[in-house]
């Protein structure tokens, strides 16, 4: 720190900080694989589609709940539209509690002397074993491919979609038919956060500073984690594991807190705004689109060339009302 010729106060400051940070394991983790067991005691979840789904009497139903169908219409063991394997969760045995280093550095000096301070901050975190679902009873061999999407693979066989729904099941893509999703929960993956804080401030005690307190702010942050196709969202093989803006990315964000002066020890009024960017979205299908066992896959979004007119022209429409940004 070095004084300014004539005020005799320190120009600045600089501090920061590196460290190890590690989260508890919380004891809830057992217990889906407690009740996902895959015995004849686990919890067992009924898929039927088309015409395996049994036809229903809802007036015996309401008087009788004991003539609720407890299995598909079609009973058969090779019918791919009925799905009745149990489902199994587990532990990695390299499960490990997420850690994460995180280190900062922060200046603070004075911008206007006897007036305004300011502090610019940087935070860095990079976090490890990051929690993450996994498949392993699902096999990534390729059925057939959606060429107007972009050639999305599918896992399933066609003849086992229903055609006038898209309903699917994932038997076609189990290793082992007895078992529907063999779930392990993994720690296997990353993410890393970036922040750039920027503040404006009286300086303490000035006129201003004395009697009112006042923050202005802008912090830029930057956030990316891994995700595979389990537990984010998938347009491909959803083994694979992929870098992507976290749902937490907010951008940008602004920050103003004003306190008012006290009135003497009644009380004292704060004022504070947020402004902040919105957070990234996908746009997902409303159902299992490669037969995975999961319905979180990302609707593709057809460009105003498209070969339907309709879907073209109300892309375009779309594109105008973007003001003419516009990605396929």
């Amino acid at each position: 720190m070095t004084g300014i010729p004539g005020f005799g106060a320190p120009w600045g400051r600089i501090r920061g900080g590196i460290g190890s940070f590690r989260n508890d394991v919380a004891p809830t983790l057992i217990a889906p694989a407690m009740l996902a067991s895959g015995l004849p005691d686990g919890v067992r979840q009924i898929s039927c589609i088309g015409a395996a789904v049994p036809l229903p009497d809802w007036n015996a139903m309401v008087s009788d709940p004991s003539s609720i169908p407890s299995s598909c219409a079609d009973t058969t063991s090779t019918s791919p539209f009925a799905s009745t394997a149990p489902n199994v969760w587990l532990l990695d045995r390299r499960f490990a509690a997420q850690k994460s280093w995180r280190g900062n550095l922060e200046f603070e000096g004075i911008l206007i002397p006897r007036r305004f301070g300011f502090q610019f901050g940087v935070i860095y975190s990079t976090n490890l074993h990051q929690q993450a679902p996994l498949d392993l009873n699902f096999v990534p061999l390729e059925r057939f491919a959606l060429a107007a999407e972009g050639s999305r693979p599918v896992y399933v066989n066609a003849g086992s979609i229903v055609p006038a729904t898209g309903a699917l099941t994932n038997r076609d893509s189990r290793r082992d038919p007895r078992f529907g999703s063999v779930t392990a929960l993994m720690t296997d993956l990353r993410s890393e956060s970036r922040q750039i804080i920027v503040s404006l401030f009286p300086q303490r005690g000035t006129n201003l500073g004395r009697f009112t307190y006042m923050n202005l702010s802008y912090v830029n942050t930057r956030v990316r984690d891994q995700a595979r196709g389990f537990s984010g969202t998938t347009a491909g093989n959803p083994l694979d594991v992929v870098w992507g803006r976290s749902a937490q990315d907010v951008r940008h964000q602004f920050n103003v807190r004003i306190l008012a002066t006290r009135v003497g020890t009644l009380f004292s009024i704060w004022t504070a705004m947020r402004i902040t960017s919105g957070t990234p979205f996908t746009p997902m299908v409303g159902g299992d689109l490669n037969g995975d066992g999961l319905a979180n896959d990302r609707a593709f979004v057809f460009g105003p060339a498209s070969g339907d007119s309709a879907v073209g022209a109300g892309m375009a429409a779309v594109r105008v009302m973007a003001g003419g940004h516009f990605v396929s």
